[in-house]
């Protein structure tokens, strides 16, 4: 085994630069997958391969080793065998801890390649059902801080094929208007679920770690990892607002979430697709005027105040939208979010969860969608990844849509939405005026299409002499400055000549000037009033 070495330059004397490579110690006797992705990149264990359209390289010594060879060095190097700059007794200890045997003698050469044999640090991973590994490590009392890690493992496994754990509703309007219902992603229930497990099992390491006189050894959710949970909740419409902050302050405040130990659910067969009309898009009607990423409050004191609007055109369609901060990527900034925590925390969670919440507004129908997004934004913590407040605004409109229809997380009723769908989404049939309105736009580009091939053409002299009229003197047009023609010059022969050209919309525009310069083309063509007519139809 190779540990990864981050790719760096590095200075040595004066002026002098190394470039240090990143090694990786993979191999193709892992899996089908990883020899099919090697090969894929034509990783070489002696020559530096580009391995992404990013251009880095990497070089990967022991990509033809097996798991013996691997096993047998270590071995050397922990014996003295070999001269390295480590002996890799940690290595082979977590190995050994992982796999319950000695690992030298334990191999097997027949072993078979499949994911996630013995490795660290994947303790979400279902890419196994079982991880044998991580069960028999945490059995080694110095290891015994992770077994809230494996069972919290354990409980995604065995809820995985629970469809009850899931949420239905769609995401995506087809071509008639129509979502799928069919099973989907984590619901609202089960993601708050799983972030009180997750709280749970940090406050308890924390406090552990506290006792020991040492710093946590491990953490699930940061602060930055909680405010994106609220933000994340409140685009999609799962909970009502401030509900991660809530569950995180009933866990500082003493409630505790163990991980429960739940029998496996069996593996079901996934119900066909069914489907809910929504119509063209999300926002259809003075109803949702104000939905998406837009403030009404901003809006109210005409785009002023620190944030301010601005204008987008998000798929042809002009929207008002808060002036958010932008990123390379979404982001909490720690230093804002720390601060909000310090002044605004309670508060918000008092304002929506406390003894004076503002429940009853829901009877009274008002719209909740984005409440925790805009406020995080206008706190400017929460930065919008470049390019991406468009379809932050459409999901916002989407989450809209859901509460006012009652598919929100917070007011799901799956029977209720079973009612709403249909077996076959219906094809929309468009009226007479939106046949009448899609042809003429279809005219309207072949127009457009023609005018543009028309303007990029060019005609010189001999063009007009041949095609247009021969007993037009068109040469002397042009020096007398009648006709006004573009000259560019070039080679011929060995010597520079100018050649003069015209476009077509220059000509009409002289034809119509020139009355008698018209009646010669007219006459030199037998055909000339249909084709003239054709010109100049096309360039009107």
């Amino acid at each position: 085994m190779l540990e990864t070495v981050t790719r760096r330059k590095t200075s040595s004397g004066a002026g002098v630069t190394f470039f240090a490579p990143p090694l990786e110690g993979v191999g193709k006797t892992e899996s089908t997958v990883r020899a099919g992705n090697l090969a894929k990149r034509a990783e070489s264990s002696d020559q530096l391969v580009q391995t992404n359209a990013d251009g880095n390289v990497a070089i990967a010594p022991i990509i033809e080793w097996s798991y013996d060879d691997v096993f047998t060095y270590l071995g050397m190097c922990s014996n003295g065998l070999k001269e390295t700059y480590s002996d890799f007794k940690r290595v082979i200890e977590i190995y050994r801890e992982a796999t319950g045997e000695c690992v030298i003698a334990g191999s097997d050469s027949n072993r078979p390649a499949s994911a996630c044999g013995s490795r660290t640090g994947c303790y979400t991973c279902l890419a196994v059902k079982n991880d044998r590994s991580m069960d028999q490590m945490v059995q080694e009392p110095h290891n015994a801080f992770m077994r809230p890690l494996a069972a919290f493992r354990r409980f995604l496994a065995n809820t995985f094929h629970d469809l009850s754990r899931r949420t239905w509703v769609g995401r995506t309007i087809d071509a008639n208007g129509y979502i799928r219902f069919a099973v989907d992603g984590y619901s609202p229930a089960m993601l708050q679920e799983l972030l009180r497990y997750a709280l749970t099992i940090d406050i308890n390491e924390r406090d552990a770690s506290a006792r020991l006189g040492i710093a946590p050894r491990f953490q699930i959710v940061s602060m930055e990892a909680l405010l994106a949970v609220s933000a994340h909740w409140s685009l999609q419409g799962f909970a009502l607002p401030y509900t991660a902050l809530k569950i995180y302050r009933d866990i500082e405040r003493g409630a505790r979430y163990p991980v429960p130990d739940v029998p496996e659910a069996p593996k079901m067969v996934i119900p066909s697709a069914r489907y809910i009309h929504v119509g063209r898009g999300w926002c259809d009607g003075d109803a949702f005027m104000y939905t998406g990423l837009r403030d009404v409050m901003i809006d109210a004191f005409g785009g002023g105040g620190c944030i301010g609007q601005r204008e987008i055109v998000s798929k042809g369609e002009r929207r008002t939208i808060m002036d958010v901060e932008n990123s390379e990527m979404f982001s909490i900034d720690a230093e804002g979010a720390g601060m909000f925590m310090l002044f605004e925390f309670d508060r918000v969670v008092d304002e929506w969860h406390g003894p004076s919440a503002r429940k009853p507004l829901l009877i009274e129908g008002h719209h909740f969608a984005g409440i925790e997004y805009r406020n995080y934004v206008s706190y400017g913590f929460l930065s919008v990844a470049k390019g991406q407040e468009g379809k932050i605004d459409e999901i916002l409109r989407r989450t809209a849509w859901r509460e006012r229809l009652g598919l929100a997380g917070y007011q799901y009723d799956h029977e209720r939405a079973l009612s709403m769908s249909v077996e076959t989404p219906v094809p929309i049939i468009p009226s007479q005026e939106e046949m009448l309105a899609n042809h003429r736009a279809e005219v309207a580009g072949r127009r457009a299409y023609k005018r543009r091939q028309l303007g990029q053409k060019r005609l010189n002299l001999v063009d007009l002499h041949r095609d247009w009229a021969p007993d037009v003197s068109w040469r002397r047009l042009v020096q007398s400055g009648q006709l006004k023609m573009v000259a560019i010059p070039r080679e011929r022969l060995g010597r520079l000549v100018l050649r003069h050209l015209i476009s077509p919309y220059r000509l009409l525009a002289f034809l119509k000037d020139n009355p008698l310069v018209m009646q010669r083309i007219c006459a030199h063509r037998q055909r000339a009033a249909a084709t003239i007519g054709d010109l100049f139809r096309l360039a009107a």
